[in-house]
């Protein structure tokens, strides 16, 4: 993931939907130094962000959140 501050226009949707709780919306949005280690990539920051200022791809064998059941 990485992001532009540029582009964002602090609407905190990225803040409502992260459940790692990774972006904080005050003057500005910010994203945590930790993201990098914390992020569940599940994309939902990316998906909500109307103004581009979030580009996400799965990392290298990542996959995002893989749900199972039985």
């Amino acid at each position: 993931m990485t992001y532009d501050q540029s582009k964002c226009n602090s609407c905190g949707a990225c803040s409502l939907v992260c459940s790692a709780n990774l972006w904080a919306v005050k003057d500005k949005a910010k994203l945590s130094p930790r993201y990098q280690e914390l992020c569940l990539e599940c994309a939902a920051c990316y998906a909500v962000c109307e103004n581009d200022a979030i580009a996400f791809r799965y990392p290298n064998g990542g996959a995002g959140i893989i749900i199972k059941h039985g």
